[in-house]
């Protein structure tokens, strides 16, 4: 079975020993192609990613030079990136994805005979896609967020988790009509010297899975106050703050090198605020008077 994902604009050709379920999160991005699509796609080199999912008796364990975290592991040496998956702590791999150097394109993802049920779910595929990896390859990043988008372009809400980045996003959407791309997670992209964001296939509790995209305006990063109050950050200061909330694999030198670097080129060209807000209408008119020059009403 061929299918077709397209996530940030990033196209993977995926081929598949048997059917996958896809559910909901997937369905925008992922679609099935009948042989003669999956084909001709190839054929042409039409993508930018081709994964290779094959079953095997055996999966040759070489995680000991990695470390286990929620049941992957990543490892990298000069010439191949692996990650591996199991089923619980204590457990045998059961699933091993690799790139190789010398094959850029390319993501092999080997999984034990009989461990089909593992793999047979499009959330499950999006695992084996190491989506971070795939994106810094294509001058992009995963940030921790909300997405919204208003008046075309994309505002980005930045924090640890239970900051109220949901909240904000819902905000701009009951009071100025803004569309939620993402409640959880966009990526960030670099296209021809303009920076975009992308609603992913990952989203958390907000259910909201869009696969749409427009330049980004501006990324706030959030922290509760009692009162409203709101300043632009240096560089400096955004990349102290924000650096957090990318997924980046700190165990890997060449991923954190070329991520920090591409970092630094988006902040500065996008601004970045520190919004300091209550859970209210207030806190959109004080971030929309910033960057839409609007007054404020004082009789709230």
């Amino acid at each position: 079975m061929m299918y077709l994902y397209t996530i940030a604009g990033v196209r993977i050709l995926c081929s598949i020993p048997f059917e996958l379920h896809i559910t909901q999160e997937s369905a925008d991005f992922l679609q099935p192609l009948s042989e003669a699509e999956g084909n001709s796609i190839l054929m042409d080199n039409y993508y930018d990613f081709y994964m290779i999912l094959e079953g095997k008796d055996e999966i040759i364990d070489g995680s000991e030079r990695g470390t286990w975290q929620n049941d992957f592991c990543f490892v990298s040496d000069p010439t191949c990136r692996f990650m591996y998956r199991r089923l619980g702590p204590g457990k045998e791999p059961f699933l091993c994805v690799e790139r190789h150097s010398c094959e850029k394109k390319i993501i092999r993802a080997y999984y034990r005979k009989g461990e089909e049920q593992e793999v047979s779910w499009s959330r499950s595929l999006l695992n084996l896609l190491n989506l971070e990896s795939i994106l810094l390859d294509s001058n992009g990043l995963l940030l921790h967020s909300s997405y919204i988008s208003y008046n075309d372009f994309g505002i980005l809400f930045s924090a640890p988790s239970g900051t109220g980045k949901s909240t904000q996003a819902e905000l701009w959407n009951t009071y100025r009509g803004a569309e939620i791309m993402n409640g959880d997670r966009a990526a960030l992209k670099l296209e021809h010297e303009i920076w975009k964001a992308y609603g992913l296939p990952f989203a958390g509790s907000s259910g909201i899975y869009r696969n749409e995209s427009s330049p980004v305006q501006a990324i706030v990063i959030l922290k509760q106050y009692p009162e409203n109050r709101i300043r632009r950050l240096s560089p400096r200061e955004a990349f102290m703050k924000l650096y957090p909330e990318f997924m980046i694999h700190r165990f890997d030198q060449d991923f954190v090198t070329k991520t920090t670097d591409l970092i630094s080129q988006l902040l500065c060209t996008i601004p970045v605020y520190l919004l300091e807000c209550t859970p209210d209408e207030r806190a959109v008119e004080i971030l929309e008077k910033e960057l839409y020059n609007k007054q404020l009403d004082d009789s709230k």
